[in-house]
């Protein structure tokens, strides 16, 4: 069993070696993220090559998909439209509630106890 795996970024063209490692700068625990990817492959993919051609069609398929079904800036853009939306609803709400008990209040009679 192993228990030290290496990544030769050195052998990867210059512009993937900064991207990734731009990535591994943001990870928290870089071998904590590292493992959960390829857990993540293996539940989809189980103990195959992830490099070999029905993988890579499926893995090129599935992110196709989700950047087509998804465009993730609108999304993001709609949700947070949403939530002001509902934000501001909300604020009315309250508001129109409070002046309905206060008018509630107002008109109390000594009747009404």
């Amino acid at each position: 069993m192993r228990t030290q795996v290496s990544w030769r970024l050195e052998k990867l063209k210059e512009n993937e070696q900064k991207t990734i490692d731009a990535w591994l700068d943001h990870q928290g625990n870089i071998q904590t993220t590292l493992t959960n990817i390829a857990m993540h492959m293996i539940n989809r993919f189980g103990n195959t090559d992830i490099m070999s051609y029905e993988n890579q069609r499926e893995l090129f398929n599935l992110f196709n998909k989700s950047v087509d079904e998804f465009d993730v800036k609108s999304l993001a853009n709609e949700t947070k439209k949403i939530d002001d939306k509902v934000s501001e609803v909300s604020a009315d709400k309250v508001i129109e509630e409070e002046k309905e008990a206060k008018n509630t209040y107002e008109n109390l009679t000594a009747d009404d106890f």
